[in-house]
């Protein structure tokens, strides 16, 4: 184990903000017992770039320590494995948001999906400790609503798992206009949104065969 100066540290931007609340637990922890866990570190040209652990280093810098030790990991040189560590940290906390859980393992898909395949469920649910049933949940979260969606909603009243699977089945404009309102700090539901609209709801209960037969009677009368 080393000690380096917090300020030589290169932390980059994170894919989660900072919880004050999490720094809050750290700090206290942290006087009671001392830094139990020391961050992760990986030794570049440029120096020490944090690879897990930004809570820990803030969390010092706020109680005015200087210097922080740091545990150097030296069988991994690459980003894309830095990347994997920070979202498998962030996995892990328990105080995720539903919308922030998506974005991370939609984020999580974009690095390892393509080599995991089928597995990708279960291996992630593995290094998270949920379920691989919550995971592919959050996945499609994540697809069908994308990483902007998912950051306009984050902390507002869509910020729930029903209110985000309804949100996915309504129609764009509609969609669109539930997320500035929530984005505004208006109280508005997708839930009852969808549940007042029939087609919507038939949609949501039909199988794949009657959506492709639907789409194709609605291509033949050149609909869509």
């Amino acid at each position: 184990m080393t000690n380096v100066s917090i300020s030589d540290i290169i932390i980059e931007r994170r894919k989660l903000a900072l919880r004050d609340q999490t720094l809050d637990t750290l700090k206290e922890s942290i006087k009671q017992v001392g830094l139990l866990i020391p961050p992760l570190v990986r030794k570049t040209s440029r120096g020490y770039k944090l690879v897990a652990g930004a809570h820990r280093i803030e969390a010092c810098r706020q109680l005015g320590w200087k210097t922080i030790p740091i545990e150097i990991d030296r069988d991994h040189s690459d980003d894309r494995w830095a990347d994997i560590a920070e979202i498998d940290e962030n996995l892990v906390r328990r105080n995720l948001s539903k919308a922030e859980k998506a974005k991370i393992v939609g984020a999580r898909y974009k690095l390892v999906g393509k080599q995991l395949g089928a597995h990708f469920s279960t291996k992630t649910a593995a290094a998270s400790g949920g379920s691989a049933d919550e995971v592919r949940r959050d996945l499609n979260r994540a697809v069908d609503l994308g990483v902007r969606t998912l950051n306009k909603i984050k902390g507002t009243s869509l910020d729930t798992g029903p209110e985000m699977d309804a949100l996915r089945k309504l129609p764009k404009s509609t969609r669109k206009r539930l997320i500035d309102a929530a984005s505004k700090g208006e109280n508005v539901s997708a839930v009852s949104g969808a549940k007042k609209n029939p087609i919507i709801n038939a949609w949501a209960k039909a199988g794949e065969e009657m959506r492709r037969d639907f789409l194709a009677h609605l291509r033949r009368i050149k609909v869509i």
